[in-house]
């Protein structure tokens, strides 16, 4: 069992009520099976926030794991281990 710090910020920190949580997943799990616990948890609302209908993530949300954006990586392959720190921050735009 391994357990993770998640951050929530911006709106999505209003989505899921909380800014902040530790959540405890199996040895070997991925960014995949972590969003398939807040899909559990949290409900229908907070997938459509994260996922596009096509399955992939949603290009207004960065997820960053140990500082490092998860698109850079394995995307939902990513493999989470023990103490890892999870942002999740919408994207942000300009001109």
């Amino acid at each position: 069992m391994i357990t993770v710090k998640i951050s929530f910020l911006s709106l999505l920190k209003d989505r899921i009520g909380a800014k902040e949580l530790n959540m405890d997943l199996e040895d070997g799990s991925s960014i995949k099976d972590l969003f398939s616990k807040l899909f559990e948890k949290y409900g229908e609302d907070i997938k459509k926030l994260l996922i596009k209908k096509t399955g992939d993530l949603n290009d207004q949300v960065v997820i960053m794991i140990n500082e490092k954006n998860i698109r850079s990586l394995d995307k939902f392959d990513t493999k989470i281990h023990n103490n890892d720190k999870i942002i999740f921050l919408p994207a942000i735009a300009g001109g």
